[in-house]
């Protein structure tokens, strides 16, 4: 191995942003895990779609506020490619001793930001993911950070996950301002009866 910590790769690879970004990770998979029911037809499938997503939404949703400037989504879409700082990274779960070529593929954002913003080209800039192990029950084990030189896995760095993930409020809307109402008229069901002209 090359490179023994994510920082020596690039600075913005800081360990601080890691944990920050790994716990975003875990907490779409246990938003994902909250929400699985295997009574009503869900499937280990469905969950690994889910907790993609959720992940996926986590991030996003980070990297819109002020907490998190050195956050970046790239592409939103399904090929889910985000920044920290300058260098793309993206996320998949899968064995990170031998991970799959799914999970090592680069997407065009992240060739296209590797060649603006790296100091190397495109060919020799490090491929980096953050590669989730769960159990059985689909909780998360472990999250590596693993760096890859073509397809050899060239740093495998395990992010140290606390016991409690990373909560990130989702900002709502700021509530619309109030209306002034006139106070309720008040009145016995006879008195009513008496104002509609008697009983019906």
């Amino acid at each position: 191995m090359t490179k023994k910590y994510p920082w020596d790769i690039h600075s913005d690879l800081t360990e601080e942003r890691l944990v920050k970004v790994a716990g975003l990770i875990r907490r779409g998979r246990e938003d994902a895990l909250d929400r699985h029911n295997e009574d009503i037809g869900d499937d280990n499938w469905l969950l690994g779609c889910s907790a993609y997503r959720f992940g996926c939404f986590r991030i996003d949703q980070a990297a819109e506020t002020e907490a998190y400037p050195w956050l970046v989504v790239l592409n939103p879409s399904l090929e889910f490619v985000f920044q920290i700082g300058a260098y793309p990274v993206r996320f998949f779960r899968d064995d990170a001793d031998e991970p799959s070529m799914r999970g090592r593929a680069r997407a065009h954002a992240e060739l296209d930001q590797m060649h603006l913003a790296l100091p190397t080209s495109e060919d020799t800039a490090l491929t980096c993911r953050f590669v989730v192990n769960t159990d059985g029950a689909g909780s998360v084990l472990a999250i590596k950070f693993v760096a890859f030189e073509g397809e050899m896995p060239v740093m495998v760095w395990d992010v140290p996950l606390g016991a409690e993930p990373v909560y990130l409020p989702i900002a709502a809307e700021a509530p619309s301002e109030g209306v002034d109402l006139p106070a309720p008229a008040v009145r016995l069901p006879s008195e009513e009866k008496e104002r509609k002209g008697g009983a019906a």
